[in-house]
């Protein structure tokens, strides 16, 4: 049960890693306008 926990808490944290690394190049785009 605590594995399973960790597992789907690294999930959630690699999902919001991987959105903020997509939008990155967008805003950084957004500030070279």
């Amino acid at each position: 049960m605590k594995s399973r926990l960790g597992s789907s808490i690294f999930s959630y944290s690699n999902s919001r890693n991987y959105v903020f690394m997509l939008m990155l190049p967008f805003f950084i785009g957004a500030r070279a306008l």
